[in-house]
Parts: structure tokens; sequence; C-alpha cells
């Protein structure tokens, strides 16, 4: 890539060139300032010091990579080889506004297609991440995914990495696993390191100085760049004014900078308060854009290329598609269990389709339950030679546990008005199902938001299939809950005036300010 000598007039000259024609882009930029819900902040609240961090200690079925740091080359940096590196691109790279996004796991599965009829021209996908409390380094389990459906969508890529490498020896590690894995894809835009949280005392990084996260940085960079990648470094605008938390000078002098720095206005009548250099904008974190549910990041890029790079390696990547499991957080496992009375083993973690029942777990009988994500309240488990999924609250390690005696509820249940379930028990938190299972309610009283759309079921239960499904309530509509069943899984709602049943791991909980 060729960087103009004085790169501060090159911006000046983009944002007026952004004001005159700004109707114009108009159109063509429409989708980047649709929020999916209102900041309260002003326009001039942005990203700020502490950055969020990334659950990477929590992804769903990590790949965990073996160590490779005997097989990473040791970079000595010359002056000519950085100046080498910044002008690579230069016969393709040209001065222009785009318009783009950055995806992880959290975006779920994306539809590639409806994204870039939307308008967005480049993509910035997280391909891996180096775990907090072990140190591995593991892949996102959508990266491959996206890459293939985002190139073949037509949109400009380019890859990031979230380290919480700790010395120089784990960034060049880091950068050759990332090397490795894009090099079957065309990677026309850069590849950057993410470091975010390092103030935080559970991160890995915490106590490193400014110095030493600078060397770690240049060190990951530095070898992408070797392998003839464009190499680019993210961070939030305050960390860098005054070097406060990176050495910035020496960072802008060698890479293109990716800075992070939030608006909650019109982008364009908003003008980044950052003198520094910077190549691309990161500027909202709720952008809501077709094709992907839920919020996304927004960013501007000020440069482009004329045509696609080609590939580091020829042969063919595999073809790839993702499921639902791909985004849960699988604790590894190894241990028996059983049913407590009988529950589904489904080829998916939903309940929404009765055609994931692959066979039933009868009490007594035993699989092997091999990962765990207590946050969705899902079981991975292997029985006889598949691996199948199962809701936890309906397994236990207990063996020798029999079904719970259900003799005392019966003659307790009557028909709730015309949904088909049988009523409470004597107790009023506690719910008899059709196939006679007890479920246990704790009362609550908050404000929930379907993940994505949920049913809405007449007992909490899947047992008889869609017989039970009531409304489907998709994402961002606010429902009531009154009631969570925390060992089954289950959530009571209150919706159109009666009690209804979701799955808890299917709803987000909202805040008293996102109720409002």
């Amino acid at each position: 890539m060729e960087w103009e000598d004085n790169k501060n007039k090159k911006m000046l000259r983009v944002v007026q060139i952004v004001v005159v024609l700004g109707a114009i882009l108009g159109l063509a930029i429409y989708f980047i300032v649709s929020f999916k819900g209102k900041s309260k902040d002003t326009v001039n609240d942005f990203k700020e010091d502490d950055a969020v961090i990334e659950q990477v200690d929590q992804d769903p079925q990590a790949l965990i990579e073996e160590a490779v740091e005997d097989d990473v080359a040791e970079v000595q940096v010359q002056e000519e080889d950085v100046q080498k590196w910044l002008t690579s691109m230069s016969e393709y790279e040209q001065e222009a506004l785009r318009v783009g996004i950055d995806v992880a796991k959290w975006q779920g599965i994306i539809d590639w297609k409806q994204v870039a009829s939307s308008g967005v021209e480049f993509v910035m996908i997280r391909v891996g991440y180096r775990e907090l409390e072990t140190g591995t380094i593991c892949e996102d389990t959508t990266a491959k995914y996206n890459l293939q459906e985002a190139t073949a969508a037509g949109l400009d890529v380019g890859a990031y990495f979230f380290s919480t490498a700790i010395n120089e020896e784990e960034a060049k590690e880091e950068a050759k696993w990332v090397c490795d894995y894009i090099e079957q894809y065309p990677i026309t835009y850069p590849v950057a390191y993410n470091c975010e949280g390092f103030n935080n005392e559970k991160n890995r990084q915490y106590g490193l100085t400014n110095e030493e996260r600078t060397k770690i940085a240049i060190a990951f960079l530095d070898y992408v760049a070797q392998q003839d990648y464009v190499p680019m470094f993210y961070a939030a605008r305050n960390e860098l004014i005054d070097s406060r938390d990176w050495g910035t000078a020496d960072l802008e002098s060698r890479y293109k900078i990716w800075v992070a720095r939030y608006v909650s206005s019109d982008l364009f009548g908003t003008k980044l308060d950052y003198s520094g250099n910077y190549d691309m904008w990161q500027y909202s974190q709720v952008g809501n854009i077709s094709g992907i549910t839920g919020n996304v990041d927004l960013n501007i890029s000020y440069f482009a290329y004329s045509q696609k790079a080609g590939v580091k390696n020829d042969s063919t990547p595999d073809d790839v598609s993702i499921g639902l499991a791909d985004l849960m957080n699988f604790k590894d496992v190894n241990e028996a269990v059983t049913a407590k009375d009988k529950t589904n083993l489904r080829s998916e973690p939903s309940t929404n389709d009765d055609k994931t029942i692959i066979t039933q777990l009868k009490n007594g009988e035993q699989a092997t339950r091999t990962g765990m994500d207590e946050k969705t309240g899902w079981s991975r488990l292997e029985y006889n030679g598949q691996v199948l999924y199962a809701v936890s609250g309906y397994l236990t390690t207990d063996l020798s546990v029999k079904p719970a005696n259900t003799d005392a509820n019966a003659g307790n249940t009557s028909n709730a008005g015309n949904t088909g379930t049988k009523a409470a028990t004597s107790n009023a938190n506690k719910v008899t199902t059709k196939d006679d299972r007890v479920v246990t309610f704790v009362d609550v009283d908050d404000t929930v938001m379907p993940k994505f759309e949920v049913n809405l079921r007449s007992e909490p239960s899947t047992s008889q299939g869609n017989d039970t499904i009531w409304y489907k309530v998709a994402y961002g509509e606010k429902m009531h809950r009154t009631g969570v069943a925390e060992a089954e899984g289950w959530s009571r709602i209150e919706y159109e005036g009666k009690s209804f049943y979701a799955v808890t791991s299917y709803l987000l909980i909202l805040s008293d300010e996102q109720t409002e």
C-alpha cells in the first residue's frame, strides 16, 4: 500500500469531499446510520477507555490448535522492510471512502447475500483469539463460514485476531496461526491486531507496560506483513491519544490504524475528534444490517483496492456450514449422564423444529456428556456413535436416580383455559406437563427479549412437538417474565394476558434502562 506523506491533509480532503457529496452518497450509505435502538448518549459520546472484553474464554466448539512456537521464524525488521510492506499493495490501493462491518460469532449465522445487497462493501472477520484463562489459541467457529460466504457474495474481506499475548513470542505464534488459517482465502483488506481489556485484572496482559504491549503488537504485525498481508492495528481512540496505552507514533508510522470511536448520530454530520493518523474508523457498535440478527459494528475505510487479492495457498478450502452449536460456549467435560425421566436428543441445540429430534434418552440409559454450555443450558452428548444435544436440566450424573413420583399430583390437574395444558398443582409454582413431568418455577419479575425467534408454548416441555406452540415471538419484542425453572431451563412468560413458556437460553434479560 502507499501511504501519503501527510495523512492529516489526506483526511481533511476526504472530509471536505464527503461534506460536498454527502447528499449524493446518501443512497449508497443509507444503511450505516440505521441503528437497532437509539443510544441514550449524545452525538459526542463515543467509545471510551474500557472497551468490553469479548468472552474469549467461553467461545463455543473452539478448535484448539497445537502450539507452534518452535516453527515461528524470527523476523529481523529493517527500515527498508517496513517501507516495502507499506507499499506492497500500492499498485492496487486507492484513496476512497468505503463502508463496511466487522463480525465474529456474536453475529450468529449471517446471510451474506443480504449483507452484500444492503450496500456493505467490505468486512473484517474475526478468525480467532487466545483464551484468557488458558492462553490457548482458538478459531472463531464462524470464521471459515464467514470467509467462504462473504467472499462468494463479492465483498472485500479482511481479518482480525483478538490477542491476549503476553510476550513477543506468543504474538508471533498468533500471527503465524492467523496467516496459516487465512492462506486459502482472498484477503484483500488488512489483517488486524485487536487487543482490548488489558486493564482488567482477569486479563492475561494485566500489568504489562505501554512499551511491552507495543512490542507485542509490532511482533504480530511485522510477521503478518512479512507474509505479504497488509498489517493494521486496532485500538480505541483514547488509548492512542498522547500514547496513553500504546506507542502510537511508532505504530502509526509502520501500519494502517483502525480507530474505534462511537457516535450516536448522523455520521456525516460528525467529525472524528482525533488528530492522529488513521485509515479505518469503527464508528458504531449498534448497526442494523440486513442479513444479520441483532447489532453489528459499522466502519468506514479511507482506502480501497482496484482489484481483489489472490490466495497464498491454491488448494481449495473445504466447503463449510455452521449451526447453532457453533455459536455456543461448550465447556469440555467427560462424564456419564442419564435422563431424570426422559428427554429428547437432538441434532441441533434448539427446540424450534421437531425434525431435529433424533431419539429419546430414558431414565436408566446412559450417554456420555462431552460439553456443557451453562449460559444456554444445553449439553453436548455422545450417544450410539452420534453427537447429539439435550437440555441440561433434564440430565443428571446420578445414574441411580429414579423418575419423580407424580402420583401425588394425580387429581390435582385440570384444563387451563383452552391451552390444553395441565394446570398447576397445589403449589402454584409447579407445572405438570402432559408427559407427567413436574417443572418447578421460582417467581421473578423482569423483562426479557428473544435472542432470535422463540416459541411460546402452553407447557414447559417440547415432548408434544409443535402442538404446544401458541406464538412465535421475534427478536426485539419485549416480554414480561414471571417465573424461572432454572434446573429445567424454562421461563414462564406473561403474554396476551396468559402464561406461556419459553426456553430460558433463548432469552435476553433487559436492564431497567433497556426497558424504558
